[in-house]
């Protein structure tokens, strides 16, 4: 094994990098993760500059987002239905709440596509100021 407690030239990591990449997807601080697997701070800031190590770290995020991503979808069409029904509620106030509820998601996404615009056109003054310096 070499220094960064991989086996020689050999991209797969080692169970304990397995292991430390686990936890830290699970969100634990580098101090913990040193704690469980007997190794020192150094060590796994170390593995974290091992391509592979970064590698399968950023493979895992990716996983964990597109699972989050596809449980939060899941749920929209739950919470619109349900959305749905409180606007149609005979309680004035809980109807009034999910009208707000509704055109505060409404203008929220309007204000992004606002900022989105306003972005693109920042990025293109900043392309013509350094094509045209003053």
């Amino acid at each position: 094994m070499g220094r960064n407690d991989t086996p020689d030239g050999d991209d797969k990591l080692t169970p304990r990098q397995q292991r430390a990449v686990v936890l830290l997807l699970r969100g634990l601080p580098t101090a913990d993760v040193c704690r469980q697997l007997g190794v020192g701070r150094s060590t796994v800031f170390r593995w974290r500059r091992c391509a592979p190590f970064r590698a399968a770290l950023a493979r895992g995020q990716k996983g964990t987002y597109a699972v989050a991503v596809a449980r939060l979808s899941a749920l929209t069409e739950d919470a619109v239905d349900r959305l749905g029904e409180l606007l149609r509620s005979p309680d004035e106030r809980v109807a009034l709440a999910a009208c707000a509820a509704v055109l505060k998601v409404q203008h929220g996404q309007e204000l992004l596509e606002v900022e989105a615009g306003l972005d693109d056109i920042q990025r293109r003054l900043d392309a013509l100021d350094h094509k045209n310096p003053h």
